[in-house]
């Protein structure tokens, strides 16, 4: 224990130096192993690699890492996972920091980048160069500020070398090459980061000592607050995350310049609804003031918020590379060294996709600058590992949907598409035995328990395949898989159906099915079901007319008590009982194919996944962020472009308490380059890891998600539309326990 200038606290750290810089190392440690890699050794005093970066820049589903060197005058970007150096840009002293992010909105990630002279950004894939502001500035944040589409960047210079940092540069974007430049004042200093620390749906701006509150338009003044009078270090390196885990975001700081003297890490407690950061908590009580890096992530994977910091080359030897690991609510803290080489404006990756997190680093100056890694081995992978079961590699007709259930209540959850059940034996390595459901059952609808008998019954069209036919029948279970059809099902308006969604959308209180048709002018359609689902009629009536013709969800959108309808851009709301209001979330030339609603951003509203219409031809997976008004429109937030994401499912697929998105690519004209993906959500919604599950499948109307061999994780079963097989992803991945995501890496 110890008594600081803030008053006593309580640490524990324990050093524990975890191996050598030799290439490929593993850094033997119980507690936290780590492996060393070098990335690229060629680095030297020739070349001062100063900014680094990391993002997937071709869409292969890896990040690759960015790099921008002083000297060189070059801005490269390394392939994962050979690690082949390509040339972004060549001819310009490149500075500290660099961003990777879709800048113009076309699918590919873009390199936004600070020079000596200039803010600007590169465009892929043949890295056309376009400036944003003629200014030396050290940091710079990316982000849709205003939230209207596009992504505007804030940017701050430094003071300890180069000038003043006593300001802040926002830069609205109006389009690609038109930017609105604001100015505000600022403490002079180094350092800076961005979160929404007042939990409003903005991104606040934070330096040291003060945050400044986003008021949602970029051009008037952004409300500054100090959140520590008692910090003086004017030049910091910033991270940001909820280290006490009360659901705020907190605030952490590293001293980050000159060599030669000494001060503190610490962080600082949100106080929750309140503005004023007034409980500081010392991390390290004395450290040399050349902590060019702190980051926050749970690296051991215990559930809570741990840092990651380095010592530049400058500093008195030896420098080290560290991570602190929280003990308890950020009181105590243990120190594992990774390297006593030193680092410098370090990111946090997980570039090898296993579910932990790496560090990604090099010295900016000085004799040793490799490129280099450090592979977090504490974890096994937790969405890479999948393998392929073909559940039949036939089935006589074209299925529309595919569900899973417990039909015949052995506890194995069935797999139901088309006119067949496939009985789970409870094995991979055993026949799926395939049933047939019954006599006009020819296309699984929805499977439900219409009869409230406690086990699944079956909706069903009678058409087979896609074959017009606005007919039903329901088939009833008698818990063991075997079924009684019946046909007292009004017969509807359409051809073949895209979208079912069942539902209580009345005031009497009765299951209802609400029903969308491929062809268009159907409008959207109601089945009302009766209290003894065997003996009355099941009514058909017309709903609405508007519709987008493919998949619909419902949910309480506008939080009234009843069941409005997704449609994919549009909803309906549930006014009255036979009144449907329909509203626009979003304006687009192109078509919406699947949809969920889920609450992806946790505050309590709604929001919109959509895969768009995209037949071999590449198409838009975004999700629409609910604003305070429902009846306006919704933000659009691009999650990727994929070839026909007309496969949707949208789960906790790794179990870290947020939602990821599971897409499958309906490429008929090449279904041997067919994929499925699983988009890990890193914790915000915002931020996304792509995670191949498998190449040569195609799929439509498939990638639903469901434990289907009951080991406790989440598998994938599929249908294509281009061959008749079904099939089954087999999750083969560790999860680790409360697995937390890096915050806070600028």
């Amino acid at each position: 224990m110890f008594r600081s200038a803030i008053g006593l606290q309580i640490f524990m750290i324990l050093i524990l130096v975890v191996g050598c810089n030799n290439d490929n190392q593993e850094l033997k440690n119980e507690r936290l192993p780590f492996k060393h890699i070098i990335v690229d050794r060629n680095s030297n005093s020739s070349v001062d690699p100063w900014g680094k970066a990391t993002g997937d820049l071709n869409n292969d589903g890896l990040p690759d890492l960015v790099v921008g060197g002083n000297k060189s005058n070059e801005l490269v970007w390394y392939e994962n996972p050979k690690w082949v150096k390509h040339i972004i840009a060549k001819g310009k002293a490149f500075s500290t920091d660099h961003e990777i992010i879709d800048m113009n909105r076309d699918g590919l990630n873009d390199v936004v980048s600070l020079t000596k002279e200039a803010l600007v950004w590169y465009e892929a894939p043949v890295w056309t160069e376009h400036i944003v502001a003629q200014r030396n500035l050290h940091d710079i944040e990316v982000y849709d500020f205003d939230n209207d589409g596009d992504v505007d960047i804030v940017a701050r210079n430094q003071s300890a070398f180069s000038g003043s940092g006593a300001q802040l540069f926002i830069y609205e974007q109006i389009n690609p090459d038109e930017w609105i430049e604001s100015i505000i004042d600022c403490p002079n200093g180094e350092g800076l980061s961005i979160a929404d620390l007042n939990k409003d749906n903005r991104q606040d701006v934070i330096v040291n000592n003060q945050w400044f509150e986003n008021s949602g338009t970029l051009n008037t003044r952004w409300k500054p607050h100090t959140y520590s009078s008692k910090w003086q270090w004017e030049h910091v390196f910033i991270a940001i995350a909820d280290i006490d885990g009360d659901g705020w975001e907190d605030i952490i700081l590293a001293p980050a310049e000159k060599a030669g003297k000494e001060y503190r890490i610490s962080w600082f407690e949100s106080p929750g609804k309140t503005v004023s950061f007034s409980n500081e908590h010392v991390i390290d009580p004395m450290v040399e003031t050349v902590h060019h890096f702190i980051g926050a992530g749970d690296f051991d994977n215990d559930g809570d918020i741990d840092l990651a910091s380095a010592e530049m080359h400058q500093g008195k030897d030896p420098d080290e590379v560290k991570i602190y690991l929280n003990k308890g609510q950020g009181i105590q803290w243990e120190k594992v060294i990774l390297s006593e080489k030193g680092s410098h404006s370090m990111r946090i990756v997980d570039f090898d996709n296993d579910g932990d997190l790496d560090l990604f680093g090099a010295n900016w100056s000085g004799d040793y600058q490799p490129v280099e890694l450090w592979e977090n081995q504490s974890c096994p992978s937790s969405l890479d590992k999948w393998e392929r079961h073909v559940i039949d590699k036939a089935k006589p007709e074209r299925s529309i949907f595919i569900d899973a259930a417990d039909l015949d209540g052995d506890n194995y959850k069935d797999i139901i598409t088309g006119a067949y059940w496939y009985k789970n034996p409870g094995s991979f390595h055993q026949t799926w035995v395939r049933n047939k459901i019954g006599s006009l059952a020819n296309n699984m609808a929805a499977v439900f328990d219409f009869d409230h008998d406690g086990d699944k019954d079956i909706l069903a069209t009678q058409g087979i395949g896609s074959q017009e036919n606005p007919n039903f029948v329901w088939a009833e279970n008698n818990g063991k898989g075997v079924f009684k059809i019946y046909q007292n099902i009004q017969s509807a308006q359409g051809d073949f159906l895209q979208g079912v969604t069942i539902g209580r959308f009345t005031h009497e209180s009765l299951i209802q099915v609400a029903l969308s048709w491929h062809g268009a002018n159907k409008g959207i359609q109601l089945i009302t079901v009766p209290v003894k689902p065997s003996q009355g009629i099941w009514e058909w009536r017309f709903l609405s007319d508007i519709s987008q013709d493919e998949a619909l969800n419902s949910g309480d959108i506008d939080n009234d008590g009843d069941s409005d309808l997704l449609l994919g851009t549009k909803w309906l709301r549930n006014d009255t009982q036979n009144v449907w209001k329909g509203f626009s979330i979003f304006a687009s030339d192109n078509n919406p194919d699947r949809n969920k609603l889920v609450d992806m951003n946790n505050d309590k509203k709604l929001d919109a996944v959509v895969g768009f219409e995209a037949i071999s031809t590449s198409g838009i997976v975004a999700w629409y962020e609910q604003p305070i008004n429902p009846e306006t429109y919704w933000h659009e937030h691009i999650i990727d472009h994929v070839i026909g994401p007309m496969s949707l499912d949208v789960i906790d697929i790794d179990k870290d308490s947020d939602f990821d998105v599971i897409v499958g690519e309906h490429n008929l004209k090449q279904p041997d380059k067919a994929r499925l993906f699983v988009y890990e959500n890193l914790g915000d919604s915002y931020r996304w890891d792509k995670h191949l599950v498998y190449t040569g499948d195609e799929h439509h109307d498939g990638a639903v998600v469901v434990d289907i061999d009951n080991d406790g994780d989440n598998d994938i079963i599929s249908i294509g539309w281009g061959h008749r097989k079904v099939i089954v992803y087999e999750n083969k991945n560790g999860i680790c326990p409360q697995k937390h995501h890096f915050k806070g890496d600028n």
